[in-house]
């Protein structure tokens, strides 16, 4: 049976419509993905409204979730902390609409969990045929609705009629074309119809969930289990995968276990060093992990509602399996730990560490399962939640910089700590001190040779200045004032200006006929960029989209490129933009809606500590280094390159 179409909960949904247009054609950032997921759980609470004191405490709870985790989106800046804390608000938001929308406080097992989304995609399709049916049917039922379906008919219907109006009265009358032209312009009507788009598909996904036909009793769709005797071939799988992970466990035991490792074994199985041994294969063994977690469950549920005599040997199997499982996790663990002593920690296992003690938490709470018939999905929640939060607002790169930072051949990898997000700002605050001891402290531009280690260290300090001034790059555009940024890019077209006038003023110049002129373009242009700079701000956020990064990257010798363009780490064509950059706006609402405390903190500390000006005098210094050693003989340019410019989770190079 169709419900009535409720006035207010459409108005509520013209009401979403029109504040997802306030994000339009705007910046996005943290604020404006808490702001929307806040209006979205708003939107979610009056449409169901808690009507007793169980579904209120509902609302409370989710409402509290939400917001520990908004927070932990202001303040956290890794890129995959920010991805979780999309997806843990998102999986928030479900979950209330579905409990909220049965009037339930909580779930009633583990199962329902899982099936939710079943449960609620299929009611959220049942509702669509009647809500196009009210969409298309003219009815006195639904005053609320009509009187808004032929506002909105009209409107279609008057556009283009409205359209030939102006067109006919901008052909009779040249002050009328000239006015109504600078009313609406392209620009204005690009961003009408994107807008009307928009708004329609957001009333469209939404018009289903006025009329949502919710089903409050459902038959859990595993039941059919219980008619399924697949005992025997499952014990038989079980065993199987017992017996493949302790043979594992045996094998590596010697390898993980042991207080002494057998390290002198290794070399046969094509491994160096114990260190690389303990380093292989952890994203592997976290897929495995889950993916026995659920076959476990699966064995749990095909004993449900069976009687015990017929599912014994298969509950014995499943609880030496469950032992078996938890040294597994165990061992990974120690693999962890053992990686930390020889290699320091790293984003990607403290963040995998987060993942394996949930396992162990819910692998603990099967075993339990297979003992009793207690439903143990409060505390399933409790410890998921907890972890989660914990997730959010531990800040994992400033407990690597702090405690024990990633190590190379005994070295501690700067280039790593400099690639680190503003989370792990003292990294970047590390990374700068051992930069600036190799290009400056040591001396080398006085030594009459640089050797291949020092050449290495000049590599990487190299690597480093570019990703720190990328980092300081990135938060003076987006945070930086008006005049923060003007100081900023003068510094470079000052610097850039003399680079270019010493180079074009070089005699080998004048063989180059092509070179030179396409570098005196350059060189023209910023001349024009530095005389506009003053001028307004339309022009300074064009030079500001006009400046890019060079990179000092991984190639494994110095070769000086001086007879093609200079040396420089910047590059400045305003046709091209660095595609991970974000256009410069000092908009009101674009400055708020990607205001975010952890970035802004780490730009605070860089204009103090890590100033542009600091960084410009690493980068003229470098580049003489550079210089030097490209001037070197042949053989003599090269160097040994051990870091990892592929480690997960970090800034790309």
């Amino acid at each position: 049976m169709e419900q009535p179409l409720s006035r207010f909960k459409f108005a509520l949904v013209l009401g979403f419509a029109a504040f997802i247009n306030l994000f339009l054609f705007r910046q996005f950032g943290s604020l404006s993905f808490v702001s929307i997921t806040a209006g979205m759980f708003v939107l979610a609470a009056l449409f169901f409204p808690a009507r007793s004191s169980t579904t209120q405490k509902t609302v409370v709870a989710a409402g509290a979730l939400l917001t520990i985790v908004w927070i932990s989106l202001l303040l956290r800046s890794n890129s995959f902390v920010q991805f979780i804390g999309g997806v843990t608000t998102f999986g928030i938001l479900f979950y209330f609409l579905y409990l909220i929308s049965r009037s339930s406080s909580f779930f009633l097992s583990l199962g329902e969990v899982v099936f939710a989304p079943l449960y609620l995609a299929g009611e959220y399709l049942q509702s669509l045929i009647p809500t196009v049916r009210l969409v298309t049917e003219r009815s006195t039922n639904h005053d609320a609705f009509s009187r808004v379906k032929s506002v909105l008919i009209g409107i279609v219907i008057a556009v283009p009629i409205i359209a030939i109006l102006i067109s006919m009265l901008s052909s009779a009358d040249p002050i009328y074309r000239k006015t109504v032209g600078e009313w609406f312009s392209g620009s204005f009507w690009n961003e009408a119809i994107t807008r009307v788009v928009v708004s329609l598909i957001v009333l469209s996904i939404l018009a289903p969930l006025t009329i949502l036909q919710v089903v409050k009793t459902r038959k859990s769709p595993v039941a059919f289990l219980a008619n399924i005797f697949f005992i025997k071939e499952a014990t038989v799988v079980m065993t199987l995968i017992t017996l493949t992970l302790i043979s594992f466990l045996v094998i590596q035991w010697p390898y993980v276990f042991a207080s002494v490792a057998a390290e002198t074994d290794l070399s046969k199985f094509g491994v160096a060093t114990y260190s690389e041994y303990v380093k292989r294969g952890f994203g592997e063994f976290l897929q495995i992990a889950a993916l026995v977690y659920g076959l476990i469950w699966g064995g749990l549920l095909l004993m449900r509602g069976k009687d015990q005599k017929t599912t014994r040997t298969l509950r014995i199997v499943q609880l030496i399996l469950l032992t078996v499982f938890f040294l597994f996790i165990v061992s990974i663990f120690r693999r962890i730990w053992l990686y930390q002593l020889y290699h320091g920690w790293s984003i990607g296992r403290l963040y995998g560490g987060f993942f394996l003690i949930w396992i162990a938490g819910m692998t603990g709470t099967l075993a339990l399962r297979h003992l009793t018939q207690f439903r143990f999905i409060v505390l399933e929640t409790t410890v998921s939640v907890v972890l989660l939060i914990s997730f959010h607002f531990f800040n994992v790169e400033e407990f690597i910089v702090q405690n024990h930072p990633p190590t190379v051949n005994k070295h501690v990898d700067y280039v790593y700590l400099s690639r680190m997000s503003p989370d792990g700002y003292v990294g970047w605050q590390r990374a700068y001190e051992y930069a600036s001891n190799v290009i400056l402290t040591r001396n080398l531009q006085n030594k009459p040779f640089i050797s291949r280690d020092e050449r290495r260290e000049v590599a990487y300090a190299g690597m480093i200045v570019t990703q720190l001034t990328r980092n300081y790059n990135r938060l003076i555009r987006q945070y930086g004032t008006e005049k923060e940024l003007r100081t900023y890019l003068v510094a470079i077209l000052t610097a850039e200006q003399a680079r270019y006038q010493r180079y074009l003023s070089e005699p080998d110049r004048q063989y180059e006929t092509n070179v030179a002129t396409d570098q005196q373009q350059i060189k023209t242009n910023i001349d024009n960029y530095m005389g506009k700079v003053y001028s307004s701000r339309s022009d300074l956020i064009t030079i500001a989209n006009a400046v890019s990064l060079n990179y000092f990257s991984n190639a494994n010798e110095f070769e000086l490129l001086g007879h093609i363009q200079p040396m420089s780490f910047y590059f400045i064509d305003e046709t091209y933009q660095f595609p991970s950059y974000t256009s410069v706006s000092f908009h009101p609402l674009d400055r708020l809606y990607t205001w975010h405390f952890g970035n802004i903190d780490a730009f605070l500390k860089m204009q103090e500590e890590l100033s542009h000006k600091r960084l410009m005098f690493l980068q003229e210094r470098y580049l003489l280094l550079f210089e030097k050693i490209s001037n070197q003989p042949k053989d003599e340019k090269g160097f040994d390159f051990d870091i990892s410019t592929d480690s997960p989770l970090l800034q790309s190079m």
